[in-house]
């Protein structure tokens, strides 16, 4: 980590990128400690490489028995470390977890990313969007940890080094500053195909500006393959060094590239970017009108080339979706916080609902049978002349019961209490299924006074004031009848909440997006 560590860091290179200029240059020019350990595992499919990693993961871990395990992004190293982490035992801590483009089968590194989020004890988020990613896709809110992004560290960090050292500047190429476009292209769908790579080459190479392309060296040997050469604007160069590279990138006109690396620092630059992709990593920078998407269309390309123009960069707005540029002091404080410094290892809150704790245990699974409930009502029924069934929370099993009760001549206080509602009841389902019940001969109730005459007017019936039983004089020691743990296939009060989570989180969606519907047309807004 750094000097400042209150811990010990082990290094470990797989070697999935094993090409010097796209992988040791980043040891060697921004002066990280070399690997404690290089694996070498080259090239190769996502499949074979995760599974040449294992082994020796494992036997690593083994040796060094970390505290922790520190993964970074959504390489195919970062599956691996956190697939052997996990069944290890040992807390597993993800970098830049939450961000998603939901494109799996285009995007395969995002299943990388959405398997380590779901193994991780921390996700460190770098965007202030991947946090609510992550909520939403139900990760326990304990797990979840906005730091900001190290990319913006280092790109800070790179800034001022900038100012001392010497680096590849425009005029070595015969350029201007701000007059020419810098592009990186490597993503499968824009260099695989014969007819998809050469009409993006020949798209750049039509360019209004020169373009300068640092080639990876897959597309240059599919270039060379295919006899194919630029001839106007676009330039082949040799990959550049990370602080070249830099140089270039604020010094340039226009960004083209598929690369969500090179996208983000673009963005932190306050340079314009087209992305040959359908759905940008960095959404952030679309919306702020920094950057737009242009698909694996050349002719979507080439317009965009000719008539796209950038907003200029709008202040603050990188600081507060991306932090100050402290991510890596941050990430400290939360692995010695959160992980170093804790008890040893429990099951940990993987889900909002879903805790160890919370697990029905064998001694609770109590029958619940429709026949035992015709039983326990009837005596409930003969103590307080009503049994009180609670439509709350949830309407599940309730027309069935409330059929199995009529039959058996109980009589049923439907009790609703509007404030705690956690379903739409004026769905056609749920008014249906009310109806249903009161046809049964069965009464609505509430506890609270105020909500009597909105609830008859709603269902056009009188409504009884209902006063819940105290815990232990009723079916379910809640002071009423709970219907979703009842019938053939019972529904636990866990499931109950585990269900329930899902109607909370979508009604927080929806003030979600009503917030943001506002904001889009408000006066004030940016276009």
């Amino acid at each position: 980590m750094t000097d400042t560590a209150p811990f010990k860091s082990v290094v470990v290179n797989t070697g999935q990128h094993y090409d010097t200029m796209l992988a040791d240059v980043f040891f060697t020019e921004l002066g990280i400690e070399a690997p404690d350990y290089s694996l070498g595992i080259g090239s190769g499919q996502i499949v074979d490489q995760v599974g040449k990693m294992l082994a020796p993961l494992r036997e690593i871990f083994e040796v060094e028995a970390p505290d922790a395990v520190l993964v970074y992004g959504d390489t195919n190293s970062t599956l691996a470390a956190g697939v052997v982490a996990a069944h290890a035992n040992i807390p597993l801590v993800h970098v830049e977890g939450g961000e998603r483009l939901y494109r799996r089968a285009a995007m395969p590194e995002e299943v990388n990313r959405v398997v380590t989020d779901h193994l991780a004890d921390l996700c460190l988020a770098s965007s202030r969007k991947a946090v609510r990613y992550l909520l939403r896709e139900g990760i326990a809110s304990e797990r979840v940890q906005f730091v900001g992004d190290p990319m913006y560290d280092i790109f800070k960090l790179t800034g001022e080094t900038l100012k001392r050292r010497s680096a590849a500047q425009p005029d070595d190429y015969g350029l201007e500053p701000g007059a020419f476009i810098l592009s990186t292209m490597h993503r499968a769908e824009n260099t695989d195909s014969r007819a998809a790579g050469i009409a993006i080459m020949a798209a750049l190479d039509a360019a209004p500006m020169p373009v300068l392309l640092p080639a990876h060296p897959r597309l240059k040997a599919r270039l060379d393959a295919w006899g194919w050469e630029p001839r106007n604007a676009l330039r082949l160069i040799e990959p550049l060094g990370y602080f070249d590279f830099q140089s270039l990138l604020r010094q340039s006109g226009l960004v083209v590239t598929d690369s969500g690396g090179v996208g983000r620092e673009a963005f932190f630059a306050g340079r314009g970017a087209i992305v040959p992709l359908e759905s940008s990593a960095w959404i952030e920078a679309v919306e702020a009108g920094m950057a737009v998407m242009v698909g694996s269309d050349p002719d979507r390309l080439a317009l965009a080339l000719s008539s796209f123009r950038p907003r200029q960069p709008i202040p603050g707005f990188v600081e507060n979706e991306f932090g100050q540029g402290d991510a890596g002091a941050r990430i400290i404080a939360e692995i010695d916080a959160r992980l170093m410094r804790r008890a040893p290892r429990d099951e940990g809150p993987w889900h909002p609902v879903a805790h160890f704790g919370a697990l029905p245990r064998a001694a609770d699974s109590t029958s619940r049978t429709t026949s035992e409930f015709t039983a326990r009502a009837l005596k409930a029924q003969q103590a307080h002349g009503a049994v009180a069934f609670d439509l709350t929370d949830s309407l599940v099993g309730a027309a069935e019961l409330g059929q199995i009760a009529a039959l058996a001549g109980i009589s049923l206080r439907l009790l609703v209490r509007l404030d705690r509602l956690a379903y739409n009841i004026f769905d056609p389902s749920a008014v249906a299924t009310a109806a249903a019940l009161l046809a049964q001969g069965h009464r609505l109730a509430t506890s609270d006074a105020k909500h009597k005459k909105l609830l008859s007017e709603l269902f056009d019936t009188d409504v009884e004031a209902f006063k819940v039983l105290p815990s232990g004089d009723d079916l379910d020691g809640m002071g009423v009848v709970c219907p979703w743990l009842w019938g053939e296939y019972p529904v636990s009060s866990f499931e109950k909440k585990l269900r329930l989570v899902d109607a909370g989180r979508d009604r927080q969606l929806d003030a979600l997006r009503a917030e943001i519907a506002a904001e889009l047309t408000s006066p004030g807004r940016i276009n």
